[in-house]
């Protein structure tokens, strides 16, 4: 891989392609770390409490799925000062949102080609439980947050027990494969807590 204008990566086609997905995953991995180190550090900056969640969350306890992007709640409400700081990097929102899933506000941000979603937290998101057959108040309860080290950088992650009931309910084919390992012999290795 070569950088391209905007550090995004560009294949060098003369190179085996086990080589170029080798050196992409690479690229990727390192873009969502800077990219992680980057909005948790905006966060901290401006004390505001997070809480990672999504399949960042469940690689924090060992799941093996390919990170797509990064998912964490914040109280956005009330943050004119937060907001403005993010505002270059933002592509959507915070705006509300609702389909079939969800129904909540929240915030786009690409840092670096890494997408980060950020959910409003104040605003009382909720998503469609499709076991329950309806819709449920996604509770996020900081103090509660798990330390835990997550592509080299200490996070605050939903706790374990939290986040399978919420993928229950999601019950995604994405979801399905987190709990089947996190619910297996891998939470035994998960990653490290902070």
């Amino acid at each position: 891989m070569r950088e391209a204008v905007g550090g995004n990566p560009v294949a060098d086609l003369g190179q085996p392609l086990k080589t170029r997905l080798v050196s992409f995953a690479r690229s990727h991995t390192a873009r969502a770390a800077a990219a992680l180190t980057w909005i948790v550090s905006t966060l901290n900056q401006h004390e505001v409490s997070y809480q990672v969640v999504g399949g960042l969350a469940a690689l924090a306890y060992g799941g093996t799925r390919p990170l797509h992007d990064i998912d964490l709640y914040a109280p956005l409400s009330g943050r004119p000062g937060l907001l403005a700081e993010l505002r270059p990097f933002t592509v959507w929102g915070p705006e509300h949102f609702q389909d079939a899933a969800w129904d909540l506000v929240f915030m786009k941000i690409d840092f670096d080609g890494i997408r980060i979603e950020i959910g409003d937290s104040v605003l009382h998101p909720r998503y469609f439980n499709a076991y329950q057959h309806r819709w449920v108040d996604q509770r996020v309860d900081y103090d509660r947050s798990r330390r835990r080290i997550v592509l080299g950088v200490p996070v605050d992650v939903m706790p374990l027990a939290d986040l399978l009931d919420y993928k229950r309910g999601l019950a995604r084919p994405v979801d399905r494969q987190d709990i089947a390992e996190l619910s297996g012999p891998t939470v035994a290795k998960p990653a490290a807590e902070g």
